[in-house]
């Protein structure tokens, strides 16, 4: 073989091979965002984030109805979504807003909403708004309320992401929000964080779960199945206003201090399926199993089986999970799967947003 014949062979080797690295290696870069790009991210997302945290921060408002956040801490803030929806759930309530985004043409754009579109403008609509491309070195300033909505995602490393974590929880009074979208990808980075301030401790778990143990849906590792939940919202760009759009989010709730006493109602991890005369659901119970619960009137009784027949994914069903010695003492021709029994008087699952639940 000639060595022009040689160079040959091993350039074209050479050219396969880095080929097929490319193709099996992940290249992470950051998305950098200018103005064109904030504005096509403002059409897009900025009406489906709302709506998720929206959803979330009501989670906060059923658990705790008189709480009322005076500080905003908001990592990875966007075009200001947060401050919006927050404001929105607790109207007047929040008196600082410390949004951190590492995009300046961001900052400018959600300045600007806040600013009602003019730049001249010295106040803006909500108050005590301070906007830094960086988190403040220090930890010791906490806020009531910190969130990191669709940022895990755009840390480079696993370990980035758990400093992220370790970070905002040290900046966390009361409650730390966490939304990524519902993929594999982003409920393994919501069980990240869950388990690394779940083993930092004090702490523990608001919602979606009503424990503290191992997520039951990571327990297949074979079969991995994200614990997601559908959010409805409508588009900002539609030409009819019937126009509607569904996403799934995976999130979590974590709470400042020590679990308090009292029942925990299980949640709906699934969509129900409704049948005549009975509806099947699947529910996340305290003892942090999933149990699939076939509901009828005549052996669950007519309240509980009115509120499970209009209740949706997502939702919390108002009844307590009992041992089978109880249920069977309770009702000798109950079904010894179905464990749960009725704990709430009123026929309208609306009405569970205004009870207090500990």
């Amino acid at each position: 073989m000639t060595e022009e014949a040689r160079e040959f062979h091993e350039k074209r080797i050479k050219s396969k091979i880095l080929a097929k690295i490319k193709r099996h290696l992940y290249h992470w870069e950051p998305i950098r965002y200018d103005a064109f790009q904030s504005m096509v991210y403002l059409t897009a997302r900025f009406a489906p984030e709302y709506s998720a945290l929206c959803r979330v921060f009501k989670e906060i408002k059923m658990n705790e109805p008189d709480f009322k956040p005076l500080s905003l801490f908001d990592s990875g803030s966007g075009v200001g979504t947060t401050a919006w929806a927050a404001n929105q759930t607790w109207p007047g309530s929040i008196k600082e807003h410390y949004l951190v985004d590492i995009s300046p043409q961001m900052n400018t754009l959600a300045r600007l909403l806040m600013q009602d579109g003019d730049e001249d403008k010295e106040t803006m609509c909500f108050p005590g708004v301070f906007f830094r491309q960086f988190h403040p070195a220090l930890d010791q300033l906490t806020y009531d309320l910190v969130v990191s909505s669709y940022s895990l995602m755009e840390q480079s490393t696993q370990d980035n992401r758990l400093e992220m974590i370790s970070s905002l929880w040290k900046k966390t009074d009361q409650y730390l929000v966490i939304i990524e979208n519902g993929t594999n990808a982003g409920f393994q980075a919501i069980m990240e964080a869950r388990d690394k301030v779940l083993k930092e401790g004090n702490g523990y778990v608001v919602a979606p779960c009503p424990h503290d143990l191992r997520c039951p849906k990571t327990l297949d590792e074979s079969k991995p199945t994200p614990c997601n939940f559908p959010v409805c919202y409508k588009p900002m760009m539609t030409k009819t206003k019937e126009a509607k759009m569904s996403e799934r989010i995976s999130y979590v709730v974590l709470k400042k201090g020590s679990r308090p006493d009292g029942s925990r109602w299980p949640r709906m991890v699934s969509e129900p399926k409704k049948r005549t005369r009975h509806v099947h659901c699947d529910l996340c119970c305290k003892d942090g199993n999933v149990t699939h619960l076939p509901v009828t009137r005549s052996k669950h009784g007519r309240e509980l089986y009115r509120c499970v027949r209009t209740s949706e994914w997502g939702d919390l069903v108002p009844a307590i999970q009992t041992d089978q010695s109880e249920s069977v003492t309770k009702s000798h021709d109950s079904d010894p799967v179905t464990t749960c029994t009725s704990e709430h008087n009123n026929t309208n699952f609306e009405h569970v947003e205004h009870v207090e639940v500990t």
